[in-house]
């Protein structure tokens, strides 16, 4: 039965636009309902192995009408979008300044001017929530039918891509050098595994480019080849085409090879995740997250602690030191004429040997001696009673402080009670819900919006022992993935240790200073390499695992002067075209004469959706209006209407795709005139009749 406040709340959508209630229930996260005011979106991560806790807290949403609105908005998103925790958090914020805004109206009143408010709110805190305050009044319009209107003010000028400045690329790209020393450290015998497994990995990752969330959920047999050329598979993120990334084969070596260090390194973790659902130890991370589950599980622990003879503190066998364990000194008095004799085959003094007979002696008649009277405080310091540290030491973590509650604190000391008596504690009355909400289960590192594994972790390439990277002692029980954190704080350090760069004196060339870079700035290395190796737009998107070519751009770092010099090869090699390409390539023209040209020229290259325009925007205005097809001297004097800076490469699918747009909408509105006696003799007609010619002049011989 679908939850009667999911009704509710869709009742106040348009009936035309209404999502199925049915469908909305479905996506809701994991033992989560539509009322509920907390939303823990760990089932939304596709990374679901020890995801980090994400909580969405509704209950910030102060407006009810809002808060509803934003749960449905949130959960249409999700259906439509495939959104993910941040981005729903970020619509949660907006939601939660526009019900600030509305104070008590009704959600019906939301006007525009209140849209601005809650954009003055959000200002404060971050630019990055505009886009979702965008996306949030665009749904409400749609769904609701409330008449707000509100664009997202443009951000800053780009700093770097084919928009930037030549200093912003300059800085967003990783020197050559800095790559080569890091690469450098990987022959070396004397550096840990931890950083041999991170540069293995940076080594794969520059052949890739890979986001760092999907370098993290590789598979173990990632690497396959097919014609002899060498191909990397794995699970592109953002909505990215599911392909295998191509190696460039003068890297294939290199990838091989670190591939083969990252399966060496990471065996053991991969051997210890496909054992761990197999042991009888609850999931201690999701025990730890539920209250009632922690007191449940620490009395089975204490229980199994109290059984063990090695923990008995009433042992009438053997009398116990810290310095030489358990001793059956009663044993070796029988079997030796004097107390002396004894003492001196255990190798101990006279003292040591008759304070652990009294002890033997006294645990034969039902009863604990001591040389002193301990407190309670003084027994938890023995190695044989379990305090509150090694009972969360035993769950997997280093101390438990968080969870040190005056319950689990009475629990220990009634552990302690039973073994005074020489009893064990009692385990608790077998609860069959908490035992299946806590079991181990074979641990899925990657699934799909529907929950279906796509990876499991015993078949992932970056899965370590726990507490592998870093000075941790690591634990050969358990298993831990590779995560953003760890190559966030290996390459940027962290409070403790120093990042890579520090640590083996890795400069920057451009400042003298020591190196530093993100892991997604080789994403931005990789791309410029391949622009400057003349791949085309289609291509490096297809490599990068972009459904458009659209995102290209940003991640382009190649300088005016290293653009300049890809236009000049492009318009010798007749695959650029323009007013200018048509000069320079006249027979009357010598060489000399065209590179001169070209050099007052192509001091400018702006890239455009059609082609390359040569006019330097900056320092004056686009003479034609930014009509590139058209131009009024052009069309005056008989000659090709395009503008004069304008050149297009006929080589670049994206730019033909574009003039076969611009070309098909020109000669479809020439249509609509010729069809319209009262519109024949209109100025446009010869407008668009210059520019489906125009840019017809730029397309191949078979395009009409």
């Amino acid at each position: 039965m679908v939850d009667p406040v999911l009704l509710r709340a869709l009742n106040a959508v348009k009936p035309a636009l209404r999502p199925d209630a049915g469908a909305l229930e479905l996506l809701l996260p994991d033992g989560t309902g539509f009322a509920y005011d907390e939303w823990e979106l760990g089932s939304w991560k596709g990374t679901v192995a020890r995801p980090r806790k994400e909580t969405l807290k509704f209950g910030k949403i102060a407006h009810p009408e809002m808060r509803d609105a934003a749960k449905v908005i949130i959960l249409e998103r999700r259906r439509k979008k495939g959104i993910g925790p941040e981005r729903a958090r970020n619509y949660l914020f907006a939601a939660r300044a526009l019900g600030d805004v509305l104070g008590a109206r009704p959600l019906s009143s939301l006007t525009s001017g209140d849209v601005h408010r809650a954009e003055a709110n959000l200002l404060v805190k971050s630019r990055s929530y505009l886009k979702a305050l965008a996306t949030m009044t665009d749904e409400l319009r749609r769904l609701y039918g409330i008449a707000v209107d509100y664009k997202a003010p443009k951000t800053a000028a780009a700093r770097h891509g084919t928009r930037g400045t030549d200093v912003g690329r300059s800085a967003k790209l990783i020197p050559d050098a800095v790559l080569m020393d890091l690469l450098a450290l990987l022959p070396r015998e004397d550096i840990p595994d931890d950083d041999r497994l991170l540069l293995s990995a940076i080594a794969l990752n520059l052949a890739c480019g890979w986001r760092v969330g999907e370098l993290a959920t590789l598979p173990a047999d990632c690497l396959f080849r097919d014609e002899g050329q060498l191909y990397v598979r794995g699970y592109p993120g953002k909505g990215g085409k599911i392909a295998p990334k191509l190696v460039a084969p003068a890297l294939a070596p290199m990838v091989e090879e670190a591939v083969a260090t990252i399966l060496r390194l990471t065996g053991p973790g991969r051997a210890i995740a496909k054992a761990w659902p197999l042991a009888g130890d609850p999931d201690w991370r999701t025990v730890l997250r539920d209250g009632r589950a922690i007191l449940y599980f620490a009395r089975k622990l204490l229980h199994r602690w109290g059984s063990d003879p090695d923990h008995r503190l009433i042992n009438p066998d053997a009398a116990w030191n810290r310095n030489h364990g358990w001793v059956d000194v009663l044993g070796a008095l029988e079997s030796h004429p004097n107390v002396a004799r004894a003492a001196t085959a255990l190798g101990m003094n006279w003292e040591t040997f008759d304070a652990l007979r009294k002890q033997q002696r006294a645990s034969r008649e039902g009863r604990i001696w001591t040389r002193k009277p301990r407190t309670v405080n003084g027994w938890m310091r023995d190695a044989r009673v379990c305090d509150k540290f090694k009972l969360f030491n035993m769950m997997g973590v280093a101390s438990g402080q968080q969870h040190h509650s005056p319950a689990i604190r009475s629990l220990v000391a009634e552990a302690l009670e039973f073994q005074l008596s020489g009893d064990v504690i009692p385990p608790p009355p077998f609860d069959a819900e908490l035992e299946a909400r806590h079991a181990r289960e074979k641990p899925v590192l990657l699934s799909d919006r529907n929950g279906t594994p796509l990876l499991y972790v015993e078949d992932a390439l970056f899965v370590m022992p726990r507490f592998f990277i870093g000075a941790c002692a690591t634990k050969t029980d358990d298993w831990q993935r590779l995560t953003k954190e760890h190559i966030m704080q290996w390459l940027g350090g962290k409070p403790g240790r120093a990042s890579v760069f520090e640590r083996y004196g890795i400069i920057d060339p451009r400042s003298g200073k020591t190196a530093k870079f993100t892991s997604h700035d080789i994403r931005h290395w990789l791309e410029t390499n391949l622009h400057k190796g003349g791949l085309t737009d289609a291509q490096i998107a297809a490599l990068m695992n972009r459904r458009s070519t659209a995102g290209n751009s940003v991640y382009n770092q190649m300088t005016n002067a290293e653009r300049r010099e890809k236009v000049r090869e492009g318009i010798h090699e007749g695959v650029i075209g323009g007013l200018v390409a048509g000069v320079v390539t006249r027979a009357d023209v010598t060489r000399e004469e065209a590179e001169d040209i070209l050099d007052s020229r192509l001091r400018q290259v702006n890239v455009m959706p059609h082609g390359l325009c040569l006019k330097d925007l900056a320092t004056e205005p686009c003479p034609h209006h930014m009509s590139c097809f058209s131009t009024a001297a052009g069309a005056a004097g008989g000659r090709s209407a395009a503008c004069s800076h304008l050149l297009v490469d006929r080589t670049d699918p994206d730019q033909i795709a574009a003039l076969r747009r611009e070309n098909a909408n020109a000669r479809a509105m020439v249509e609509m005139f010729e069809d319209d006696p009262e519109l024949e003799d209109s100025p446009q007609v010869a407008h668009f009749r210059t520019i489906a010619a125009t840019t017809a002049s730029f397309l191949p011989e078979a395009d009409p």
